[in-house]
């Protein structure tokens, strides 16, 4: 961004104005500024100072992320040792899969590395591997990179690592502020928080953040902007503790974002792949006939029935080159949106001075649609996504319950801290997933090409018993004070399976999808059939196993 300019406006409010809170407020700002350069982190599943927890960590604080400009996952690339935040072989914008020593997520298969907000896990796409809504970086308490696996504590199979997202929980002061940005290609950014203590017990903390700008790529030949970005977020924390023993914190919050697509620049079309696969021997009614002979889809060039010609494909290249990197021209009008939303809740109960009861529930959902001309230009070959069809139905619609249920404590004068719990997690379909893709064909125009179809219907479910203590060996003698060793069981169970109907047709002008008593050829078995349902196959999984520490 080569311009930019920032504002922000603060609202505060003092706490002689609050009747009963001036002597709190003096004393929580005390404390934090004598603790300002700590970091409180849940790596554990309990709070602890970053410095006291003993594994491979890294914290950055909300002042942290501010000086850092981090303001997404991508911004974290340059933060953490051996993470890397990329699409992850996907044309979308949207998708930041991470990455942690080489494990990320596998195509269609649950992230390596999870992304949790606010101790839950968020949902994940499963033709995409983005995890979650937009906005998930506003308004956060500290950011926690955990690097390893981390089978024992943590709800999902986290075999690379986890990424903690803690937001920030509403405070005893009526505060606030609104921040604002703008700069070139018409970018406007605009972020807000209000905090509200309604009384003693009851506290609210209301978020919102709007970023548009416009795009850098134009397609000249639908005439709009590609690699533009426009998105919303909403969240609402409310803190209630109606007795000194019971803590309540619920979370909801809204993400949605919608682009013209990534704008694909094309530099070279593999020809000699063409022209192989055009001639190409195969055998047919007893003889012996070069592919594009026999099956014109295969004859991108020409090369089947006479001299290879593929002028068609070096001058779209030729045109690209002219046009520079800053423009291109799609056969596919490209587009992406996502919209989620959600809501957890977790209760803490005091049953002692040592002993603590902890629940976190959730619910959530994702729904996403998207369509990507993946070559890069008005030649019908790679395209995972259609003008038409792609934009009537999601490519991922899910929604993912969870939930956990915690008993926390210490013996021994607090020399051994254990943690003892179960874990639930479901994801299943929202609704019906279809997607669309231009096949690979030799006709010049997308009219004239097959429709690939495919709708799925995956689903994911997880049951988990743990255990964890860490024992501080300075119960045995003074001089191995703060010497501790921990140790921890897992077991879980999962199961995994799905549906999916994969077939091809050919398009009937005017109807979305093939017209009744279209001829489907199922993309999985040499069959052909006006009966989508005969194309239907699907497998289910399921497997344990025992993790520990």
């Amino acid at each position: 961004m080569s311009g930019r300019l920032k504002f922000t406006f603060v609202l505060m409010a003092s706490a002689a104005f609050i009747p009963g809170q001036a002597m709190a407020a003096e004393q929580a700002g005390a404390s934090a500024s004598s603790d300002s350069t700590e970091i409180v982190v849940t790596a554990q599943r309990r709070e602890e100072r970053a410095q006291d927890v003993p594994i491979a960590i890294t914290a950055v604080s909300a002042e942290g992320l501010r000086e850092r400009g981090v303001t997404n996952l991508q911004g974290l690339q340059n933060q953490v040792p051996s993470l890397v935040i990329a699409p992850n072989g996907q044309a979308s914008r949207d998708v930041m899969s991470p990455s942690i020593r080489g494990q990320s997520a596998s195509f269609q298969g649950s992230p390596a590395v999870v992304v949790y907000m606010n101790e839950v896990p968020l949902i994940a796409g499963y033709t995409l591997s983005n995890q979650g809504g937009p906005g998930n970086f506003v308004d956060l308490q500290n950011v926690q990179v955990l690097s390893g696996v981390q089978g024992t504590l943590f709800g999902r199979n986290t075999t690379g690592g986890a990424i903690l997202l803690t937001p920030a929980k509403p405070t005893d002061k009526l505060e606030g502020y609104l921040q604002g940005a703008f700069g070139n290609y018409n970018m406007s950014e605009f972020e807000g928080v209000l905090n509200i203590p309604v009384s003693d017990t009851l506290k609210v903390r209301l978020v919102g953040q709007a970023r548009d700008r416009d795009g850098f790529t134009h397609d000249v030949n639908w005439n709009k902007d590609r690699d533009d970005t426009h998105t919303r977020m909403a969240r609402i924390g409310i803190q209630f503790d109606p007795t000194d023993t019971i803590s309540n914190y619920t979370m909801a919050s809204y993400g949605y974002s919608h682009s013209n697509g990534s704008g694909s620049i094309a530099k070279r079309f593999n020809t000699d792949y063409f022209v192989g696969l055009a001639t190409r021997p195969i055998s047919y009614g007893g003889s012996t006939y070069p592919l594009g002979a026999i099956s014109p889809t295969y004859n991108f060039c020409g090369a089947g029935t006479g001299p290879a010609d593929c002028s068609y494909y070096t001058n779209l290249i030729a045109q690209q080159n002219a046009r520079g990197n800053r423009q291109t021209a799609h056969g596919v009008d490209d587009f992406a949106k996502i919209e989620s939303w959600g809501v957890s809740n977790t209760t803490d109960i005091d049953l002692s001075d040592s002993i603590k009861l902890r629940n976190i529930i959730s619910y959530s959902t994702l729904k996403s649609y998207y369509s990507n001309d993946q070559d890069g230009t008005i030649a019908p070959i790679y395209n995972t996504g259609t003008t038409i069809e792609s934009r009537t139905a999601p490519r991922d619609w899910f929604q993912q319950f969870t939930e956990e249920l915690q008993l926390q404590g210490n013996v021994l004068d607090g020399k051994l801290n254990y943690t003892v719990g179960g874990f639930y997690f479901k994801q299943t379909p929202k609704g019906k997933m279809d997607s669309y893709s231009i096949n690979v064909c030799a006709n010049l125009t997308e009219a004239g090409c097959s429709i690939g179809y495919a709708s799925v219907a995956p689903r994911s479910e997880s049951k988990a018993l743990y255990a964890q203590a860490t024992l501080d060996l300075g119960v045995l003698t003074p001089a191995l004070d703060r010497l501790r060793l921990t140790g921890g069981i897992r077991y879980t169970w999962d199961t995994v399976g799905g549906t999916n109907t994969s077939f091809s047709y050919t398009p009937t002008p005017g109807v979305v999808g093939p017209a009744p008593g279209t001829v489907l050829s199922c993309s999985w078995k040499t069959a052909y059939t006006i009966n989508p349902s005969d194309c239907e196959f699907g497998a289910t999984l399921k497997s344990s196993a025992p993790n520990w520490t």
